[in-house]
């Protein structure tokens, strides 16, 4: 495999890795946002004694901890998504595809070679001369 291929590969891999990542923080954000409002129903449905409520609130809390921690590593990730991946990831399958093409062809070419001669005529055993440059 040529190296163009190699480092396309990985950059390809780098970039989904990124939008896998981000595709999976998002669903923790909407997770935490849904688990919030299924305890603020609880809490608007009221009819709970003190320590209910405590474990109720110490619920909201805890999810709330993990819900920052998650929308603190959303935030980059998503400005990277934006600013870099989404605009170039097109180009980088583009060009991936071209370099595989591009590979094809010269294996092709080079397991199958015609090499037609310049200088150098058939069946001949001299050597061209070539001028020394000084």
């Amino acid at each position: 495999m040529c190296k163009a291929i190699g480092y396309s590969q990985d950059l390809l891999t780098v970039f989904n890795s990124i939008n896998e990542e981000f595709n999976k923080l998002s669903h923790e954000l909407s997770q935490s946002d849904l688990m919030e409002q299924d305890i603020l129903h609880r809490i608007e449905k009221g009819g709970f004694n003190a320590s209910e409520g405590y474990n109720l609130s110490k619920m909201l809390y805890l999810n709330r901890v993990e819900r920052r921690k998650t929308k603190n590593e959303l935030a980059p990730i998503r400005k990277l998504k934006q600013s870099f991946i989404d605009i170039n990831i097109k180009s980088l399958k583009d060009t991936y595809d071209s370099i595989i093409r591009k590979d094809k062809i010269l294996k092709n070419l080079t397991e199958n070679k015609v090499y037609n001669n310049r200088v150098l005529r058939p069946n001949t055993n001299v050597k061209p001369v070539h001028k020394k440059v000084v």
